[in-house]
């Protein structure tokens, strides 16, 4: 790559090379096996803005997308024994997992994807408000993000003012993928375990709310996780002890509104 800003480079070193996934998804769009995604997104905020294809000129890409997804995936990660931080950096593994899952879709049988993809935009938003929280931004804003001199911290003015593209107004930290994985996967916690044997995605409490109640202490998770990991959010990424820590802390919130999950 040629002329790419060198407050980018963290950014783009987070994720695997992605050139075999972007192929694999154009060919995925060509059979329309992204009909269950668009049929959820479409006439929401920022459904205009996700690429299935190489080409499109959206800023967000159908791997991303469907990673988000993922993490709420209660049959493989169903309690705070097994989190998902093996979905960080792994778009390929995931595009091969929804298009595996969407066979049972398309059969009538139980599908992981058929029971989040209504939710989809819901949990798309909250990954924005996560990003939004005063109280997690001004944690997240002090720490480096690179070794350059000048703006090197994920709150310098540079990244101030980014527009949200699922949720509405601004974001003014550079939120790296590592530590907003962790943070979203946790409410997973806030999913019906009931509602979602019965094939059926329900949040237990309004995730907002609960966001309200968390951020903070998420937040100290995370820093912590990251300063662990010699300041690398790729790491915090893949690991799964922020995962663990981020899911009790969510679930503890639950049980003090009564909600057992366990």
């Amino acid at each position: 790559m040629q002329g790419v800003d060198t407050h980018d480079i963290v950014e783009l070193a987070e994720g695997l090379n992605r050139s075999a996934q972007v192929d694999n998804a154009s060919l995925a769009d060509l059979e329309n096996r992204f009909d269950l995604v668009i049929q959820n997104l479409t006439g929401k905020c920022g459904h205009d803005q996700i690429n299935y294809k190489s080409g499109d000129s959206g800023s967000v890409g159908i791997e991303h997308i469907l990673s988000c997804m993922a993490l709420f995936d209660l049959d493989r990660f169903p309690d705070r024994k097994k989190h998902p931080h093996k979905v960080f950096g792994q778009q390929g593994a995931v595009l091969t997992y929804y298009l595996h899952d969407l066979d049972k879709y398309e059969a009538g049988k139980p599908s992981v994807f058929g029971r989040i993809a209504p939710r989809a935009h819901e949990i798309l938003v909250l990954s924005e408000h996560i990003q939004q929280n005063k109280k997690i931004a001004k944690t997240f804003g002090p720490l480096k993000i690179s070794k350059a001199q000048k703006n090197n911290r994920a709150g310098s003015q540079k990244f101030k003012g980014q527009d949200a593209i699922f949720a509405t107004g601004k974001i003014n930290v550079k939120f790296m993928l590592g530590w907003l994985y962790p943070i979203l996967a946790a409410f997973r916690a806030n999913v019906d375990r009931e509602a979602w044997t019965a094939g059926d995605f329900n949040w237990l409490i309004d995730p907002d709310k609960l966001l309200d109640e968390v951020a903070e202490e998420l937040a100290g998770v995370v820093q912590q996780a990251h300063k662990d990991n010699n300041g690398k959010p790729a790491e915090v990424g893949r690991k799964d002890g922020a995962y663990r820590g981020c899911y009790d802390t969510v679930a503890f919130k639950l049980a003090q509104h009564g909600k057992q999950i366990f």
